[in-house]
């Protein structure tokens, strides 16, 4: 049967970066869903309704669509997971195809924050990166790929962003195996090394050829300086 790996974390602390570097490296094994493709589709509103949608709530995802996905792919099934785009707050017209393989990293802010999708996660690591550099990145992301000002986004980062980030997400991390709390390469390859070794021992066997290296504690890895520059 499949595994399931969540990653949560800040906005910005690096979540789909690790998401992708494990996928990279140990393809065909991994795919990644990311929760933020499961945002509710807002094309029957106004463009300024959309602009005050409140994305950092856990309402605002499509729970029961993301845990129907997660659900199908664990019994083996293939799913076509939808792409959101944040520049019209609307799905786009053609989804993704996931495949059933060994392992799915479900990563995003709200990967432990949804009732119901818990029970499905084999594992949860959470990246717990400086709120600095979780700014820096979100105004590169926000601006360039998703068409904010950066007024737009200072404003929602103070107001809406850190506030939800403390309510929702941050008491989750305390359910976590892993902690990751710095991005520098030496923490990314000792994350790595780890989250590899625990998926080996759910699976039961060394499908990505590792060492065995297996801490059945919380294990908390890096400082805080300096991040890696990838959202």
């Amino acid at each position: 049967m499949m595994s399931a790996v969540a990653l949560a974390g800040q906005s910005g602390a690096g979540k789909t970066f690790l998401a992708h570097q494990l996928a990279k490296r140990f393809a065909p094994w991994i795919s990644i869903i990311s929760v933020d493709d499961y945002y509710r589709d807002l094309s029957d509103f106004s463009e300024s309704v959309r602009r005050k949608q409140d994305f950092d709530t856990p309402g605002a995802i499509d729970r029961d669509r993301l845990i129907a996905d997660v659900t199908a792919l664990k019994r083996g099934k293939h799913v076509q997971c939808p792409i959101y785009d944040f520049k019209t707050s609307t799905r786009l017209p053609d989804g993704r195809t996931v495949q059933p393989v060994p392992v799915v990293i479900i990563e995003g802010l709200f990967a432990f924050s949804l009732e119901g999708l818990n029970r499905l996660i084999d594992l949860k690591v959470f990246l717990d990166a400086d709120p600095r550099r979780c700014f820096d990145r979100r105004v590169r992301r926000d601006v360039n790929e998703r068409g904010w000002s950066l007024d737009d986004v200072a404003r929602r980062n103070y107001e809406v962003v850190i506030p939800r980030f403390q309510e929702f997400v941050r008491p989750r991390m305390a359910e976590a195996e892993i902690v990751v709390q710095g991005n520098t390469l030496d923490d990314l390859e000792q994350a790595i090394t780890l989250i590899r070794s625990r998926i080996e021992a759910l699976v039961g066997w060394p499908f990505l050829a590792s060492p065995r290296l297996v801490n059945r504690g919380a294990m908390h890895i890096g400082s805080r300086e300096p991040l890696m520059e990838a959202c």
